[in-house]
């Protein structure tokens, strides 16, 4: 079974490569990756090189309680559901999906 991947793409001071690089790497183990995050060029050097049938780019802002639910409604359409969040500012998003990852300290 293929592992579907929420990443959410920070929007403030962390550097774009970090989101780009993670959604790569997943990527190239075999990932579905959808990418949220407002910054258009990002997301798309995120999955660049994988057609719709691996990846997907949403654009919002997935800090907005509001808008996240939308967000991650619109991320599952891509590819039914979602088994793992990836966030790397590592805060806590408890409505996104069963396991969230944070990989900042």
């Amino acid at each position: 079974m293929t592992t579907t991947v929420l990443l959410l793409v920070p929007t403030d001071a962390t550097p774009d490569h970090l989101a780009v690089d993670l959604a790569q790497l997943m990527l190239r183990r075999g990932c579905r990756v959808v990418v949220i995050g407002t910054d258009v060029a990002v997301l798309l050097d995120a999955v660049r090189g994988y057609g719709a049938a691996r990846a997907a780019a949403v654009v919002g802002d997935h800090r907005d309680p509001a808008a996240r639910t939308a967000l991650v409604t619109t991320a599952q359409a891509c590819f039914g559901s979602v088994d793992l969040v990836v966030d790397p500012m590592g805060e806590a998003h408890d409505d996104t999906a069963p396991q969230v990852a944070a990989l900042a300290a």
